[in-house]
């Protein structure tokens, strides 16, 4: 689920590019095996979304910073005008954070809670056994391996890099310490789906157009990063106190939120597959309305779950 979401969802990796026997093996080595990585930690620790998303924040500094480094090459084949805007003392901040947000909310969190909403059932047991917690590991250092050694440029500049790898460790830590939950006041009940929907909609839209648009904007880099960090706290904290501090929203609230937060990808894929029809994006998007809708058919009013 991870790198379909984050990669074919996103246009990142459309089906044709996504299926190629290369693409499929990096692919699911790291974003899957970065999934089940997060969710077996979160699980065995004993732990809840607030490590889930700092166990996220450290997957996208890993993958974007550390393996592709694309927070430090100016020539990363996706930078655009983030090549230029943004970049301060040998480092793509602007594209750092969206980049790094966009891995922790989209290709992690959301994924682990569409397959506990695909399967209820096997939400609160660990999926990797003892064979399983080798190979998995292995596949996703692997991956990473390759991705620093074969993406540019290699040597990576010292300093940078060892930024993004000390940062990296640093949210680990974090994500450990953290409690399950954090100590928030408690509401009766949450408000309906459509309202998690909608934040998850604003989330999505503002985040991803602001980014788009910031180099025309004129506003400083900095500011723009300023930005997008307050948009998503105060969406964060509207969710947390929406969700009656985790304890009132149930399934339906959660598959709101994701579905708000897809709608601008869902978007996209049909705007991109009009135009590029071979791109087979407009597939995508149909395959992506019906998993909500399947996934909205079966599930519960109220079911407690990790994220």
């Amino acid at each position: 689920m991870s790198p379909i979401v984050g990669e074919v969802l996103s246009g990142s990796s459309p089906p044709l590019e996504f299926i190629n026997p290369i693409s499929i093996f990096m692919l699911l080595g790291l974003y899957g095996c970065g999934a089940l990585l997060v969710r077996e930690a979160v699980v065995r620790w004993g732990k809840g979304w607030p490590s889930l998303l700092a166990l996220g924040l450290a997957y996208g500094v890993l993958e974007e910073g550390v393996m592709v480094k694309s927070w430090i090459s100016p020539e990363w084949m996706d930078l655009g005008d983030m090549a230029w805007y943004g970049r301060w003392g040998g480092m793509n901040w602007v594209w750092a954070e969206m980049l790094t947000l966009f891995h922790a909310v989209i290709s992690i969190y959301i994924a682990i809670l569409l397959v506990h909403l695909l399967f209820p059932e096997r939400r609160r047991e660990p999926w990797l056994d003892r064979r399983s917690l080798r190979w998995v590991p292995a596949w996703f250092a692997l991956v990473v391996a390759i991705g620093i050694v074969g993406f540019p440029p290699f040597p990576p500049p010292a300093a940078q890099f060892l930024f993004v790898v000390v940062l990296t460790v640093f949210l680990v830590v974090l994500a450990w310490r953290l409690p399950a939950r954090l100590p928030l006041p408690a509401r009766p009940e949450a408000p309906s789906p459509s309202a998690f929907a909608a934040l998850g909609a604003a989330w999505s839209w503002g985040l991803f157009l602001g980014f788009w648009s910031s180099p025309s904007t004129g506003l400083h880099a900095a500011m723009v990063m300023a930005i997008m960090a307050v948009h998503s706290a105060v969406v964060g904290l509207l969710l947390v106190w929406m969700s009656g501090g985790g304890t009132a929203w149930g399934d339906r609230h959660r598959l709101a939120f994701a579905a708000g937060v897809l709608s601008f990808l869902l978007f996209l894929d049909v705007a991109t597959g009009i135009g590029s029809p071979l791109s087979l994006m407009w597939a995508v998007a149909i395959g992506g309305v019906l998993l909500l809708w399947r996934l909205d058919r079966g599930t519960r009013p109220a079911v407690s779950v990790i994220p």
